[in-house]
């Protein structure tokens, strides 16, 4: 079982609890025996795939917007944010689908600590991760109270497809409209506390 199947569970003890008592999965499995195998092709691939939807979506952003925004990357492992001309920033998130056997579609949201307070554009991947079925810009993400994943090197939720998390935003149609989108919530947020 991965640490994904792992935490999508609610009946057995999240992977933050297997970090503590043992390590780590990899280590719990070592000590009853079990010997990993590893699908790297697969990682790889889905890696791929992952990055290059990425990449277009940011080339397709940086286009529409040419030479009103750059891409930059604040702190060392963090993701790159846009930077508007204005000095707008505004963090791009690309959420996974995933399928779960229990609770159907969910949408994984990635928190980085450091874009918190940014106003955020959250890209709802298609059901095979190869594109995107919408966006949303919202004024921060501010995680619910209950996180599927907190460690203290991830935080992650997930939202469903009519989530209210989702209402706090608005939903855009078009990508062109984010600037003007993202300036409304840059003006109207009050400050995190």
């Amino acid at each position: 079982l991965s640490e994904h199947i792992i935490d999508a569970s609610r009946s057995v003890p999240s992977t933050a609890t297997y970090q503590h008592r043992f390590g780590g999965i990899r280590q719990a499995y070592a000590l009853i025996g079990y010997k990993e195998f590893r699908n790297m092709r697969g990682a790889l691939t889905m890696r791929s795939r992952h990055n290059k939807v990425k990449e277009n979506l940011l080339r397709r952003i940086l286009a529409t917007f040419s030479g009103r925004v750059n891409l930059i990357r604040e702190q060392c492992g963090c993701r790159r944010v846009l930077q508007f001309s204005d000095g707008l920033k505004v963090s791009v998130v690309i959420s996974q689908c995933v399928n779960t056997a229990s609770r159907g579609l969910r949408w994984n949201v990635f928190v980085n600590q450091f874009e918190r307070s940014y106003v955020t554009l959250i890209c709802r991947c298609s059901v095979d991760n190869r594109g995107f079925k919408d966006f949303y810009v919202v004024p921060r993400v501010d995680p619910p109270k209950k996180l599927e994943i907190k460690t203290p090197r991830k935080c992650m939720f997930r939202i469903k497809e009519n989530d209210l998390w989702l209402k706090k935003g608005r939903k855009l149609t078009d990508l062109s409209k984010l600037w003007r989108v993202s300036q409304l919530f840059a003006v109207q947020r009050p400050p995190l506390i």
